[in-house]
């Protein structure tokens, strides 16, 4: 008798889950490396998608750690590119750090094809830093308004010892 009497909570509660899943959008990136799953936002009432975390080198972990970047391989799976992790370094920054870090974060219009990518590179000195500390997502949506629209990239590079000042005996 209570499942009844909750029934028509239950069937609405159920509708509206669909209405939310139905209108979030996940626009997805294919690049020769894989597709990458990314989010929508709105900004200032225009669309912005936006990725974070695609790897842009193989991940300088365990033997590849002291070595050059080595490039990705070809590969068809599909991923998540929601986090973006910060490369090592002294200062968290409120940001997860971590070796698997040579990746991109890319701001797009919706629908945008040929429209200048603006790359941005985070400064801290080669010792500190993080592309995902920058929020592009205001910049695109900016763009848009203005008729001019931009892609940005930013991008995660290694840091201090295990980037720039590295040995190159090492």
């Amino acid at each position: 008798m209570i499942i009844i009497q909750f029934l028509p909570l239950i069937l609405v509660g159920s509708l509206i889950f669909q209405v939310i899943k139905a209108s979030y959008i996940s626009p997805i990136a294919e690049t020769q490396q894989g597709a990458y799953i990314g989010h929508q936002i709105i900004v200032n009432g225009t669309s912005v998608n936006y990725w974070y975390g695609i790897p842009y080198a193989q991940q300088p972990t365990g033997d590849l750690t002291w070595k050059p970047p080595h490039a990705l391989g070809l590969a068809n799976d599909t991923s998540e590119a929601y986090i973006s992790n910060a490369c090592p370094q002294k200062d968290s920054l409120g940001v997860l750090h971590t070796e698997s870090c040579l990746t991109l974060n890319v701001y797009t219009p919706v629908n945008a094809s040929n429209v200048p990518v603006y790359v941005w590179i985070h400064g801290g000195s080669f010792i500190a830093g993080a592309g995902i500390l920058y929020n592009a997502t205001p910049f695109v949506s900016i763009s848009i308004r203005n008729l001019i629209p931009v892609i940005v990239v930013t991008i995660n590079y290694r840091l201090g010892l295990l980037g720039f000042l590295a040995d190159e005996a090492l």
